[in-house]
């Protein structure tokens, strides 16, 4: 599946109008364990994050779908094998799906006040998260938004209903951030713990897909995290 193929320009007609993506974030890393952002550094899941991943599989969490991508990244990879065992098929790679880059804070941590002046800086657009060399926001929402659009499309065109991605926080809460229209107190209101994630619906139709609403896969998240896009989200 070429996830760039635009039903349009093919002149193919979608054979779904509704796609349900599920969009799982990676188990609890090396990285996630000593508190420093990952990035694009290829770091393995610790052993009680793939624990972790099993028993929430154990307990049904993930929802079986017809397909199945992750990130290129060594912690998504294992969290699929963990999520979904290993006679379940992987269909591919998808690197549009990896995480943001952090520059040079990959390998580092900051203490929590610091950590929360990149996120509004990251989010705002201003210097101090563009200091480190932070892909920009506007970048990773536009880049988020486009992979989930780009493979719902497709989905859609091939008569796929339902397909899982393993990825990461930062691009899920980006992309979801772009499909619904989130100013930045919505980005930072998301909540994505390690191995759980978001159920998109999506309905594609006239060669667009739109969300209409996503839910989370931890069974304690409140009634008040679905989230609905805002009525002039695109």
């Amino acid at each position: 599946m070429t996830q760039t193929d635009d039903p349009q320009a093919t002149g193919s007609p979608e054979a779904a109008t509704e796609v349900r993506m599920v969009l799982v974030r990676h188990g609890f890393s090396a990285s996630n364990k000593i508190h420093v952002f990952s990035g694009m550094n290829d770091v393995s899941l610790t052993p009680e994050g793939a624990e972790e991943v099993r028993a929430y599989r154990a307990r049904g969490l993930y929802p079986t779908t017809q397909r199945h991508y992750s990130s290129p990244l060594r912690r998504c990879l294992q969290t699929f094998r963990a999520a979904y065992g290993e006679d379940c098929p992987l269909d591919g790679v998808l690197d549009e799906f990896h995480e943001v880059s952090f520059g040079s804070l990959e390998g580092r941590g900051l203490s929590d006040d610091d950590s929360m002046r990149l996120w509004h800086s990251w989010l705002e657009g201003t210097a101090y998260a563009a200091s480190f060399g932070v892909e920009p926001y506007a970048d990773a929402r536009a880049r988020g938004a486009n992979a989930v659009r780009g493979l719902a499309r497709s989905c859609a065109r091939e008569g796929v209903a339902t397909v899982t991605v393993v990825t990461h926080s930062a691009i899920m809460r980006a992309a979801l951030a772009g499909l619904a229209g989130l100013d930045e107190q919505g980005w930072l209101s998301l909540r994505v713990p390690n191995g759980m994630g978001y159920d998109l619906r999506l309905t594609c139709a006239d060669g667009e897909a739109r969300l209409r609403r996503a839910i989370p896969l931890d069974p304690a998240a409140p009634a008040d995290a679905v989230v609905v896009p805002r009525p002039d989200a695109r």
